[in-house]
């Protein structure tokens, strides 16, 4: 009987809570992952195998601002990464880039 996985370090460990970030996760036996969840949130759509050591995923949306569990499912079992990926409300954009600087004096 095969080991169950493990993961080693995931990369990177934020992203926003709208998703599209792209997760790469290290570890041992890999190759035969059939789901990834954020939570309880899958992005099994997303699963690509690079070898037994590597896979990475998209994170799906639907997120809220928090560390979620990060978990990788397998035949041979699961493995887990307590509160491993952290869902993020980072500003990433003020729009206008800029504005007028006058003041009112009263």
């Amino acid at each position: 009987m095969s080991a169950g996985p493990t993961i080693t370090s995931i990369s990177p460990s934020s992203g926003t809570p709208s998703g599209g970030t792209k997760v790469s996760i290290a570890g041992s036996g890999l190759s035969t992952a059939t789901d990834v969840q954020f939570g309880n949130v899958s992005a099994k759509s997303s699963l690509a195998i690079t070898s037994d050591s590597l896979i990475s995923v998209v994170t799906p949306g639907g997120g809220v601002i928090s560390n979620v569990t990060l978990t990788v499912v397998t035949p041979q079992g699961n493995a887990t990464w307590d509160e491993g990926f952290f869902y993020d409300a980072s500003i990433t954009a003020v729009s206008p880039a800029s504005g007028s600087d006058r003041k009112s004096v009263v």
